[in-house]
């Protein structure tokens, strides 16, 4: 009787262990995430790089320019090009404040255009006698061009649609005839300053 007593206790004790894990299961190591390595192509980035930055275009050639200015003696563009580079500037007319002081500005530049061995030359639509006094007024010495049928203003893109006048616009052309630099104004303050066009040259 001892004996059985013994091993009913033996039992339980089994029992009750095995109650104890009540069935649950032993936790599984978690497993170690190896980062990603992504391996990137050079010759795509290289790609990429080039067409984030697109080659620059050939430069322009400038259309011809030959015209009368205020004195009547006529400008070529071309046969001027032989001596070095050239400034042409395109303003609205005598009338406007802003192109009076642009002629003022330039004239008062011009040893330093000299000094780059460069001309300015500028144009409107102004008869001779208007661009003569416009000259003298704003003391701008260099020569003023007659385009009073926009043939030269319409030539360089640079036609004010509806009014029959130029845009303000500003061009720097090479000694190969290349446009270096140009600049059109969206209003009639938009104009470059003297050092900008200087640089360009």
């Amino acid at each position: 009787m001892r004996a059985f007593s013994l091993l009913a206790a033996i039992c339980l004790l089994v029992a009750c262990k095995g109650g104890e894990s009540g069935g649950k299961a032993a936790p599984t190591p978690a497993k170690k995430v190896e980062p990603m390595k992504v391996e990137v192509n050079r010759a795509v980035l290289e790609k990429a790089a080039k067409a984030e930055k697109p080659e620059a275009k050939a430069e322009a050639t400038a259309p011809a320019l030959k015209l009368a200015d205020a004195e009547g003696e006529i400008f070529d563009l071309d046969v001027a090009l032989g001596q070095g580079p050239v400034v042409v500037v395109f303003y609205r007319g005598d009338w406007c404040p802003k192109c009076k002081a642009q002629l003022e500005a330039l004239g008062a530049a011009k040893a330093d255009f000299e000094a780059k061995g460069a001309q300015v030359v500028a144009v409107s639509v102004d008869p001779a006698e208007k661009s003569k006094a416009f000259a003298s007024a704003t003391g701008f010495d260099a020569p003023i061009l007659v385009d009073a049928d926009l043939a030269a203003i319409r030539a360089w893109g640079v036609e004010d649609v509806g009014h029959d006048i130029a845009k303000p616009a500003t061009f720097v052309v090479g000694k190969d005839k290349k446009l270096r630099y140009r600049h059109i104004g969206e209003n009639p303050g938009d104009r470059p300053a003297i050092d900008e066009i200087l640089a360009a040259i």
